[in-house]
C-alpha cells in the first residue's frame, strides 16, 4: 500500500454537490415543514455565499493568487463542508483516502499560494512514529535525537535535512502529542508528515497555525515501517523557509 494519488479536481466537485444537497434538502423541508420557506430563504443565502466563495477558490487555484478578503470565508468553507463532501463521496463509491488526498491537495495548494515564510527555527516538522524502523530500541517520540542514524529508516535522512536546513523536528505517537510538541515549540508553519486520515484531521484540529501535509508513503501497510518522499519533503520545506 503507497500513497493515495491526489485528485484535487475530486474535492472540487464534492464541494458542488455538497452545496447542491443543502438546497435540495431546503427545497424539500419546504414542501414538508410549516417553516420550511424561511428555511428555504436562509438556505438559498447560505448556498449563493458558498457559490461565490467556491468561484473565489477556482479563481486562487487557476491565477495561484488568493484575494485577501477570500481567504478566510474559504478555508472556512472548506473545514465546514469537508465531512459532507467525505460523507456524500463514500456513498458515491469513492474510498475515503482518495478524498482525504484530494482535501489534503487543495489545502496545500491554498497554503502555498498565500507564501508564509519563516525562519528555521519557526518551522516544525512533525513526523509520525511509525516512520521509525520498527525494531529499533531507541525511544525517538522522547527526542528525535534518542535516533542512532543506522540508515534502517528514513529518520536518517530527515535528521540530515535538519541539520542543512535548520528546523525543528518532532516523532510524535498521536494527535494529542502533536498539539503538545507545537504548543511547547509554538512553531509558525508546521510540515505535518502523515497518513492521509490523520492528515485531513490534524489540518481540521489545527487551524490558527501555516499547515502543510506531506502524505507518508506506506509500502508495507498503514503504521508500519513507513516512509515519505524526502524530495517532496525538502521542496515543501524550501517553499517556506525564509
Amino acid at each position: 500500500m503507497t500513497q493515495t494519488n491526489e485528485n484535487p479536481k475530486l474535492f472540487i466537485v464534492l464541494l458542488i454537490v455538497s452545496l447542491g444537497s443543502f438546497l435540495l434538502l431546503a427545497v424539500v423541508l419546504s414542501f414538508v415543514s410549516q417553516f420550511g420557506t424561511f428555511v428555504l430563504i436562509g438556505t438559498l443565502g447560505i448556498v449563493t455565499f458558498g457559490g461565490i466563495l467556491l468561484l473565489g477558490l477556482l479563481l486562487a487555484l487557476k491565477q495561484h493568487q488568493l484575494v485577501p478578503f477570500f481567504e478566510k470565508p474559504i478555508s472556512l468553507m472548506i473545514l465546514m463542508l469537508y465531512p459532507v463532501a467525505l460523507k456524500i463521496g463514500t456513498l458515491g463509491g469513492k474510498e475515503k483516502d482518495e478524498i482525504r488526498a484530494s482535501f489534503i491537495s487543495i489545502h496545500n495548494r491554498l497554503a502555498k499560494i498565500r507564501k508564509i515564510t519563516a525562519d528555521p527555527d519557526k518551522i516544525l516538522v512533525l513526523l509520525p512514529h511509525c516512520l521509525q524502523w520498527s525494531d529499533c530500541p531507541h525511544k525517538v517520540t522522547t527526542a528525535v535525537t534518542n535516533c542512532k542514524e543506522c540508515g534502517r529508516c528514513t529518520l536518517t535522512d530527515l535528521l540530515a535535512l535538519q541539520r542543512q536546513y535548520g528546523f525543528h523536528i518532532s516523532v510524535a505517537t498521536g494527535g494529542t502529542l502533536a498539539r503538545r510538541k507545537i504548543q511547547e515549540l509554538r512553531p509558525k508553519i508546521v510540515i505535518a508528515v502523515a497518513c492521509e486520515r490523520d492528515l485531513a484531521s490534524g489540518i481540521q484540529d489545527v487551524q490558527q497555525i501555516h499547515v502543510l501535509g506531506v502524505t507518508s508513503e506506506r509500502p508495507f501497510g498503514p503504521c508500519f515501517n513507513t516512509s515519505v518522499d524526502l524530495e517532496e519533503l525538502e521542496q515543501t520545506v524550501l517553499h517556506v523557509i525564509r
